[in-house]
């Protein structure tokens, strides 16, 4: 029993570390970013900021967690929650791509005779990083620059002026104002003044 216990202190530890120390050297970074061959197999790079590749690296972090490892169906699974997807529309064919992926750049391994794979120690301060570095600086940073621009085309819903057709006269195309009314300004200078401090 104090054998386990160690164990699991051990590996405690070494999650800590990883977590608040997860840079990456920039050769390591390209290489992940990159498109990988191993003889015959081939798998598109794991690109930076990708939705895709973010969802299936936060789901390597999930999994490093767990100590029987994880099936393609679990990957799934996750991959649809993380993708706001039903895990009917991630086809099995989509799943084990994925993991051919993650498998040619040594971020996960197959367990031994078995379906299973496990996060090796290289696979999780690759996903760290990535995560981390996506949801801590670049989100974010995207916001605080334009912190107007997704939500209120994201509220508006209304269709760009670019898909209408050019032969469309200009008092036709739809009026992208937002009303001024007394809510919504009280809510922007709110939003200003959190901004602001």
């Amino acid at each position: 029993m104090r054998t386990i216990g160690f164990a699991a202190n051990r590996r405690l530890l070494q999650v800590q570390c990883l977590s608040h120390d997860c840079v990456l050297a920039e050769e390591t970074l390209q290489a992940v970013n990159g498109p990988v061959t191993s003889g015959r197999q081939r798998a598109s790079g794991l690109r930076f900021a990708d939705p895709k590749n973010h969802s299936l690296l936060q789901a390597l972090v999930l999994f490093r967690q767990l100590a029987n490892g994880f099936r393609s169906a679990d990957l799934r699974q996750h991959l649809a929650a993380l993708s706001a997807r039903s895990p009917e529309a991630i086809s099995q064919n989509g799943a084990t791509y994925q993991l051919r992926r993650l498998s040619l750049r040594g971020l996960i391994e197959k367990v031994p005779r078995s379906f299973r794979y496990r996060v090796t120690d290289f696979g999780f301060p690759v996903a760290l990083f990535y995560t981390r570095t996506y949801n801590r600086l670049r989100r974010p940073g995207l916001a605080a620059g334009c912190p107007y621009s997704a939500p209120l085309a994201l509220r508006l819903n209304v269709p760009s002026t670019s898909s209408m057709p050019r032969s469309m006269p200009p008092s036709s195309k739809p009026d992208c104002r937002i009303s001024l009314t007394p809510s919504n300004l009280t809510r922007l200078h709110s939003v200003i003044r959190l901004k602001l401090g």
